[in-house]
């Protein structure tokens, strides 16, 4: 006898694709949308930068330094009269753009090691594990002043720096991931049909390993993001007069009684640009976690 099952309504017959269930879990944390509505605006300040600024954010005019808010100046201006809100909308460039190449670079740069520490093994993976470990060892941010300043005050070597910093924490995610990953039954069964190492970790292991990954980027990115802040504010990030956040909190230090304001907002950007990508890492690591519910 065969048993035909038909389809009811209202009832389910086919199962959610994880990557559809991940991102309805996202869409259902408050959280998450909370942080993806900050991080719009910032992306959007970035993106269209030039047709939203009011006044441009170069120019000085000495007849308006340091006034408070007003109808003409929303935000103020600051110590050389140029406009306050234009210099936080094109410093969103600069801070954003720094969080992305940063955790790009580091991305790339560790989750390629590793991998070959974890696929290999063996003397690969001591020397590679124990130089990560070393750096892991020293407080993040230490390491990208040495490197920033090693390689010369400029917002490129600043990504740089910030991306090499934050590299050994994804040498070691990746490396874990892999030592799992290379044991399963479906790796040792394309290696006994002869694919090629590099086959195997295109087509088998990294795609297995890359929601551990982008989950760690995103809170790179917020870690990118105070860091280009603390590099520039240090005078090793962007240079004037293109702005940063960073810089212009420099800059606000020697008039924090005469004109808060200068200071004030920079620091709320970057305080909510970083708790924006903190929110998104954290919904995106229970959204993409096989035991949540």
């Amino acid at each position: 006898m065969t048993l035909a099952l038909e389809r009811q309504p209202g009832i389910e017959t086919e199962a959610p694709t994880p990557r559809g269930g991940a991102f309805r879990k996202l869409m259902a944390n408050p959280s998450a949308v909370l942080g993806l509505s900050i991080a719009a605006v910032c992306i959007g300040c970035a993106l269209f930068a030039q047709w939203i600024m009011p006044f441009d954010p170069l120019k000085p005019n000495y007849a308006l330094i340091r006034k408070p808010a007003s109808a003409l100046h929303w935000l103020g201006t600051d110590e050389l009269g140029r406009d306050i809100l234009s210099r936080l909308i094109l410093g969103a460039r600069t801070s954003l753009s720094a969080g992305l190449v940063s955790a790009g670079i580091a991305v790339g740069v560790g989750s390629f090691f590793g991998v070959l520490a974890g696929y290999i093994g063996g003397t690969v993976d001591i020397v590679i594990s124990r130089v990560a470990d070393a750096l892991l060892a020293t407080p993040f941010l230490i390491v990208a002043i040495v490197l920033a300043t090693f390689l010369g005050p400029s917002l490129a070597n600043a990504m740089i720096a910030i991306g090499l910093a934050a590299a050994p924490v994804f040498t070691r995610i990746a490396r874990a991931q892999v030592i799992d990953i290379k044991a399963t039954d479906y790796v040792e069964s394309a290696r006994a049909l002869g694919f090629r190492d590099w086959r195997i970790v295109v087509h088998h292991i990294l795609p297995n390993i890359a929601a551990p990954l982008i989950v760690q980027a995103t809170l790179t990115m917020a870690q990118a993001i105070t860091a280009e802040a603390s590099l520039s504010f240090l005078g090793l990030g962007e240079q004037p007069p293109i702005p940063s956040w960073g810089a212009m909190l420099n800059s606000a230090k020697s008039y924090l009684t005469q004109a808060p304001g200068m200071s004030l907002w920079p620091g709320l950007a970057i305080f909510l640009s970083v708790l924006a990508f903190n929110l998104i890492g954290d919904a995106l690591r229970d959204a993409l976690d096989p035991r949540q519910e």
